[in-house]
Protein backbone atom coordinates (compact mmCIF):
# COMPACT_ATOMS: atom_id res chain seq x y z
CA UNK A 1 0.00 0.00 0.00
CA UNK A 2 1.65 3.17 -1.24
CA UNK A 3 -1.17 5.72 -1.55
CA UNK A 4 -3.74 6.85 1.00
CA UNK A 5 -6.83 8.98 0.34
CA UNK A 6 -8.03 11.52 2.89
CA UNK A 7 -11.26 13.50 3.19
CA UNK A 8 -12.79 15.46 6.04
CA UNK A 9 -15.73 17.64 7.04
CA UNK A 10 -18.39 16.34 4.66
CA UNK A 11 -21.20 18.01 6.62
CA UNK A 12 -23.92 15.80 5.16
CA UNK A 13 -23.63 16.86 1.51
CA UNK A 14 -23.85 13.86 -0.81
CA UNK A 15 -22.79 15.37 -4.12
CA UNK A 16 -19.45 16.89 -3.01
CA UNK A 17 -18.62 13.62 -1.27
CA UNK A 18 -19.37 11.63 -4.39
CA UNK A 19 -17.13 13.91 -6.46
CA UNK A 20 -14.30 13.46 -3.95
CA UNK A 21 -14.56 9.67 -3.64
CA UNK A 22 -14.87 9.10 -7.38
CA UNK A 23 -11.77 11.21 -7.95
CA UNK A 24 -9.69 9.72 -5.14
CA UNK A 25 -10.09 6.12 -6.32
CA UNK A 26 -8.67 7.07 -9.72
CA UNK A 27 -5.41 8.05 -7.98
CA UNK A 28 -5.04 5.07 -5.64
CA UNK A 29 -3.49 1.64 -6.07
CA UNK A 30 -6.20 0.40 -3.67
CA UNK A 31 -9.23 1.97 -2.03
CA UNK A 32 -7.66 2.89 1.33
CA UNK A 33 -9.52 6.10 2.20
CA UNK A 34 -9.94 7.76 5.59
CA UNK A 35 -12.58 10.29 6.60
CA UNK A 36 -11.37 12.58 9.40
CA UNK A 37 -14.76 13.46 10.85
CA UNK A 38 -17.74 15.81 10.79
CA UNK A 39 -20.01 13.99 8.39
CA UNK A 40 -22.84 16.10 9.84
CA UNK A 41 -24.63 18.57 10.14
CA UNK A 42 -25.26 20.77 7.09
CA UNK A 43 -26.98 19.35 4.03
CA UNK A 44 -29.18 16.89 5.88
CA UNK A 45 -28.08 13.97 3.70
CA UNK A 46 -26.66 11.82 6.48
CA UNK A 47 -28.15 8.58 5.14
CA UNK A 48 -26.81 9.18 1.66
CA UNK A 49 -23.38 10.12 3.01
CA UNK A 50 -23.20 7.05 5.24
CA UNK A 51 -24.13 4.81 2.30
CA UNK A 52 -21.38 6.32 0.16
CA UNK A 53 -18.78 5.95 2.91
CA UNK A 54 -19.77 2.31 3.36
CA UNK A 55 -19.81 1.69 -0.40
CA UNK A 56 -16.22 2.88 -0.75
CA UNK A 57 -15.07 1.17 2.45
CA UNK A 58 -13.99 4.46 4.00
CA UNK A 59 -12.45 4.33 7.48
CA UNK A 60 -14.20 7.06 9.49
CA UNK A 61 -13.13 9.07 12.53
CA UNK A 62 -15.47 10.72 15.01
CA UNK A 63 -15.70 14.51 14.65
CA UNK A 64 -16.97 17.03 17.16
CA UNK A 65 -20.34 17.14 15.39
CA UNK A 66 -20.71 13.37 15.61
CA UNK A 67 -20.50 13.60 19.38
CA UNK A 68 -23.51 15.90 19.30
CA UNK A 69 -25.35 13.86 16.66
CA UNK A 70 -25.13 10.70 18.77
CA UNK A 71 -27.34 12.40 21.35
CA UNK A 72 -30.00 13.19 18.75
CA UNK A 73 -32.93 10.75 18.76
CA UNK A 74 -34.09 11.61 15.24
CA UNK A 75 -31.27 9.86 13.37
CA UNK A 76 -32.15 7.08 10.94
CA UNK A 77 -31.17 3.64 12.35
CA UNK A 78 -28.36 3.16 9.82
CA UNK A 79 -26.95 6.60 10.72
CA UNK A 80 -27.12 5.82 14.44
CA UNK A 81 -25.30 2.54 13.90
CA UNK A 82 -22.63 4.30 11.84
CA UNK A 83 -22.10 6.98 14.49
CA UNK A 84 -21.82 4.43 17.30
CA UNK A 85 -19.09 2.55 15.44
CA UNK A 86 -16.90 5.54 14.62
CA UNK A 87 -13.29 5.41 15.74
CA UNK A 88 -12.12 8.25 17.97
CA UNK A 89 -8.69 8.12 16.36
CA UNK A 90 -6.40 5.69 14.55
CA UNK A 91 -2.71 5.04 15.18
CA UNK A 92 -0.46 2.79 13.13
CA UNK A 93 3.11 2.33 11.99
CA UNK A 94 4.27 1.80 8.41
CA UNK A 95 7.80 1.63 7.05
CA UNK A 96 9.19 2.82 10.36
CA UNK A 97 6.95 5.91 10.50
CA UNK A 98 4.28 6.62 13.13
CA UNK A 99 0.87 7.86 11.99
CA UNK A 100 -2.14 9.26 13.82
CA UNK A 101 -5.50 10.09 12.25
CA UNK A 102 -7.80 12.29 14.30
CA UNK A 103 -10.44 14.95 13.71
CA UNK A 104 -8.88 17.75 15.70
CA UNK A 105 -5.67 18.49 17.55
CA UNK A 106 -3.77 15.25 18.32
CA UNK A 107 -3.16 16.57 21.82
CA UNK A 108 -6.88 16.30 22.52
CA UNK A 109 -6.41 12.54 22.08
CA UNK A 110 -3.04 11.81 23.63
CA UNK A 111 -3.00 14.50 26.36
CA UNK A 112 -6.64 15.54 26.90
CA UNK A 113 -6.06 16.74 30.46
CA UNK A 114 -2.81 18.60 29.88
CA UNK A 115 -2.81 21.82 31.88
CA UNK A 116 -1.55 23.84 28.92
CA UNK A 117 -4.53 23.07 26.71
CA UNK A 118 -7.02 25.91 26.80
CA UNK A 119 -4.37 28.52 27.38
CA UNK A 120 -2.53 30.67 24.85
CA UNK A 121 -1.57 29.91 22.15
CA UNK A 122 -4.32 27.31 22.12
CA UNK A 123 -7.39 29.23 23.19
CA UNK A 124 -8.92 25.79 22.75
CA UNK A 125 -7.58 22.39 21.75
CA UNK A 126 -9.67 21.90 18.64
CA UNK A 127 -7.73 23.08 15.61
CA UNK A 128 -4.27 23.79 14.24
CA UNK A 129 -4.40 27.10 12.39
CA UNK A 130 -1.22 28.97 13.21
CA UNK A 131 2.48 28.14 13.34
CA UNK A 132 2.69 28.42 17.12
CA UNK A 133 0.01 25.76 17.50
CA UNK A 134 1.70 23.47 14.97
CA UNK A 135 5.06 23.85 16.69
CA UNK A 136 3.53 23.01 20.07
CA UNK A 137 2.10 19.79 18.66
CA UNK A 138 5.40 18.80 17.05
CA UNK A 139 7.17 19.38 20.37
CA UNK A 140 4.75 17.34 22.47
CA UNK A 141 4.09 14.22 20.38
CA UNK A 142 6.37 11.98 18.34
CA UNK A 143 4.20 11.07 15.35
CA UNK A 144 5.80 11.44 11.95
CA UNK A 145 2.51 12.02 10.11
CA UNK A 146 -0.55 13.58 11.73
CA UNK A 147 -3.72 13.80 9.65
CA UNK A 148 -6.37 16.16 11.03
CA UNK A 149 -9.55 17.90 9.91
CA UNK A 150 -11.87 20.30 11.71
CA UNK A 151 -10.72 23.77 10.68
CA UNK A 152 -11.56 23.23 6.96
CA UNK A 153 -8.22 24.71 5.91
CA UNK A 154 -6.15 22.73 3.33
CA UNK A 155 -2.91 23.08 5.28
CA UNK A 156 0.33 21.16 5.51
CA UNK A 157 2.74 21.94 8.35
CA UNK A 158 6.25 20.51 7.98
CA UNK A 159 8.82 20.35 10.78
CA UNK A 160 12.21 20.01 9.11
CA UNK A 161 15.19 18.16 10.52
CA UNK A 162 16.69 21.57 11.35
CA UNK A 163 13.65 22.49 13.46
CA UNK A 164 12.04 24.93 11.01
CA UNK A 165 8.23 24.91 10.65
CA UNK A 166 7.11 25.36 7.03
CA UNK A 167 3.52 25.99 5.97
CA UNK A 168 1.97 24.93 2.65
CA UNK A 169 -1.54 26.19 1.91
CA UNK A 170 -3.71 24.35 -0.62
CA UNK A 171 -0.80 23.14 -2.72
CA UNK A 172 0.99 19.93 -3.57
CA UNK A 173 4.12 19.47 -1.51
CA UNK A 174 6.95 16.93 -1.41
CA UNK A 175 7.33 14.50 1.49
CA UNK A 176 10.79 14.74 3.02
CA UNK A 177 11.61 11.49 4.89
CA UNK A 178 13.61 13.50 7.44
CA UNK A 179 10.67 15.81 8.26
CA UNK A 180 7.48 15.40 10.29
CA UNK A 181 4.05 16.59 9.16
CA UNK A 182 0.62 17.80 10.22
CA UNK A 183 -1.72 17.49 7.23
CA UNK A 184 -5.29 18.76 6.84
CA UNK A 185 -7.08 17.78 3.60
CA UNK A 186 -9.53 20.69 3.85
CA UNK A 187 -13.29 20.29 3.78
CA UNK A 188 -15.41 18.30 1.35
CA UNK A 189 -18.50 20.22 2.46
CA UNK A 190 -19.39 23.08 4.76
CA UNK A 191 -22.27 23.41 7.26
CA UNK A 192 -23.33 26.69 5.59
CA UNK A 193 -22.35 25.88 2.03
CA UNK A 194 -25.62 26.59 0.25
CA UNK A 195 -27.06 30.06 -0.45
CA UNK A 196 -30.24 29.61 1.61
CA UNK A 197 -28.25 28.59 4.71
CA UNK A 198 -25.59 31.30 4.83
CA UNK A 199 -25.83 34.16 7.28
CA UNK A 200 -25.38 37.87 6.65
CA UNK A 201 -21.59 37.56 6.93
CA UNK A 202 -21.54 35.43 3.76
CA UNK A 203 -24.60 36.27 1.68
CA UNK A 204 -23.03 34.89 -1.51
CA UNK A 205 -21.04 31.79 -0.62
CA UNK A 206 -17.83 30.82 -2.34
CA UNK A 207 -16.86 27.26 -1.60
CA UNK A 208 -14.28 24.86 -3.04
CA UNK A 209 -14.45 21.21 -2.03
CA UNK A 210 -11.03 19.69 -1.23
CA UNK A 211 -9.41 16.29 -0.63
CA UNK A 212 -5.94 14.77 -0.90
CA UNK A 213 -3.86 11.71 -1.68
CA UNK A 214 -0.81 10.93 0.44
CA UNK A 215 1.60 9.27 -1.99
CA UNK A 216 4.48 7.48 -0.27
CA UNK A 217 5.66 6.00 -3.56
CA UNK A 218 6.35 9.34 -5.25
CA UNK A 219 6.86 11.11 -1.90
CA UNK A 220 4.15 13.72 -2.51
CA UNK A 221 1.12 15.20 -0.81
CA UNK A 222 -1.27 15.67 -3.73
CA UNK A 223 -4.21 18.01 -3.27
CA UNK A 224 -7.36 18.04 -5.35
CA UNK A 225 -10.24 20.48 -5.47
CA UNK A 226 -13.54 21.23 -7.14
CA UNK A 227 -15.17 24.64 -7.07
CA UNK A 228 -18.76 24.27 -5.90
CA UNK A 229 -20.05 27.85 -5.53
CA UNK A 230 -18.81 31.14 -6.92
CA UNK A 231 -20.52 34.34 -5.72
CA UNK A 232 -23.52 32.25 -4.73
CA UNK A 233 -23.80 30.55 -8.11
CA UNK A 234 -23.91 26.79 -8.20
CA UNK A 235 -21.23 25.17 -10.38
CA UNK A 236 -22.40 21.57 -10.41
CA UNK A 237 -25.48 19.69 -11.56
CA UNK A 238 -28.13 18.82 -8.99
CA UNK A 239 -30.86 16.21 -9.48
CA UNK A 240 -34.37 17.58 -9.23
CA UNK A 241 -34.95 15.56 -6.05
CA UNK A 242 -32.05 17.36 -4.30
CA UNK A 243 -32.62 20.92 -5.48
CA UNK A 244 -34.02 21.96 -2.12
CA UNK A 245 -30.70 21.10 -0.50
CA UNK A 246 -28.30 22.82 -2.86
CA UNK A 247 -30.27 25.75 -4.27
CA UNK A 248 -31.87 28.82 -2.76
CA UNK A 249 -35.59 29.34 -3.48
CA UNK A 250 -34.72 31.98 -6.09
CA UNK A 251 -32.21 29.69 -7.76
CA UNK A 252 -34.67 26.82 -7.81
CA UNK A 253 -36.99 28.97 -9.91
CA UNK A 254 -34.54 30.74 -12.17
CA UNK A 255 -31.19 28.95 -12.35
CA UNK A 256 -30.01 26.22 -14.68
CA UNK A 257 -27.01 24.51 -12.99
CA UNK A 258 -23.78 24.64 -14.97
Amino acid sequence: MKKFGFISDIHAYRIPLQFALEDIVTHLDNNWIADLGDITPGGGQEKEVVRLLNKYGVISIEGNHEKEAQRYSGNAPEVDKFLRNLKKYIEFEKDGKKYILTHSNPLSVVAPFDAHIGRDPWRDDSAIKIEEQARSVFERVDYDYMFVGHCHAPLTWELTKEGKVVKFYDQDSPINPDSRYIINPGAVGDPHMTPHLVNYYRPKPNFTSRWLVFDTEDHMIRRFRKEMYKDGQLLFDVPESERGIYLSPEQRKNMVPK
